[in-house]
């Protein structure tokens, strides 16, 4: 578990020389493109993320002009704590989008423990060295989400609000890999909203602030977790890939945060490579050269609820 504390430790740096590689590096086009609209057609994602990695294939289909889109997607999902299958759907009209989600996860590093027990990272950790009397399983459930998402730009400030209610289906007292925290199964609401700052140089980040409502030992209880985000576009590929960094902590929660960092964050780490497998033509560049300008990818929003995320936010 130390070689995963490292690899986190890394993952950090790594996202600051990303954001700061961006200023010497040949321009091809604006860094915080992902802010904006994607293109459509159908698309193959390929995803690194924090400890795993998911690949998807997205297909976004313009309804009436670009002004709104249908994107469905089908994801596979593995990590350190869970895999996951799902499949999405998304409506956008403007700056609104309705869609919702259905999966099915394994759970194969799942820490659930009596409701007499608190689930706290330190009693995880001594689940992970074999200290504990309690003994990690693999359990498996279904889940589904309904959401609404909207997103005001305000010039160089543009700020993506998320709203989400979600069913789990899984175990009591468990940690949640995918929110960080413990909560038994059933129903969690889940309302975010990120406060972006964009120059086309550089990228854009923004603060952030989470607020949950989850099923705990019989009770309702609400969470506020704030943080920041970042995202740029690195050019590893041209402008076919993403680069998202997302930080949210629980200061006086003994309970939230991956257990193996030993303080309570949250930090989501993302590359993304797409591929462009069948676009429609663009009017003004007409059919899109395997070398020229490239459509800007899915929005932040969308990426970092999937926990690709992406985080699974969908």
């Amino acid at each position: 578990m130390r070689r995963v504390g490292l690899f986190l430790s890394v993952g950090l740096m790594l996202s600051v020389v990303s954001w700061s590689s961006v200023v010497s590096a040949r321009k091809t086009g604006p860094e915080d493109y992902f802010l904006d609209p994607p293109a459509a057609g159908l698309w193959a994602h390929l995803d690194a993320i924090t400890i795993g990695a998911q690949a998807s294939l997205e297909h976004r289909l313009e309804v009436d002009g670009d002004i709104t889109m249908l994107v469905t997607r089908l994801s596979a999902l593995a990590s350190l704590g869970y895999a996951e299958t799902a499949a999405h759907a998304d409506f956008r009209v403007a700056l609104f989008t309705v869609g919702g989600s259905v999966g099915y996860r394994r759970g194969w590093r799942n820490y659930s423990l009596p409701n007499d027990v608190d689930n706290t990272a330190k009693i995880r950790r001594e689940m992970d060295k074999g200290e504990s009397p309690f003994e990690r399983n693999v359990v498996n459930w279904p889940w589904a989400e309904g959401r609404i998402r909207a997103v005001i730009p305000l010039e160089t400030l543009w700020l993506v609000t998320n709203a989400a209610l979600r069913h789990e289906s899984g175990p009591g007292n468990a940690f949640d890999w995918f929110h960080t925290n413990v909560h038994d199964g059933g129903l969690l609401w889940r309302a975010d909203a990120t406060l972006f700052v964009r120059h086309e140089d550089y990228g854009a980040i923004g603060s952030a602030l989470r607020y949950m409502r989850y099923p705990k030992k019989g009770q309702q209880v609400d969470e506020l977790a704030y943080g920041f985000t970042l995202g740029t576009r690195p050019g590893w590929r041209r402008k076919m890939d993403l680069f998202l960094f997302q930080f949210l902590t629980v200061p006086t929660s003994d309970e939230f945060g991956f257990h193996v960092l030993r303080v309570p964050f949250y930090t989501m780490l993302i590359y993304r490579a797409s591929f462009g497998l069948s676009l429609p033509p663009d009017p003004y560049l007409g059919n899109l050269p395997p070398h020229g300008a490239q459509p800007p990818l899915a929005g932040s929003a969308t990426a970092l609820q999937e926990g690709i995320f992406l985080a699974e936010h969908s």
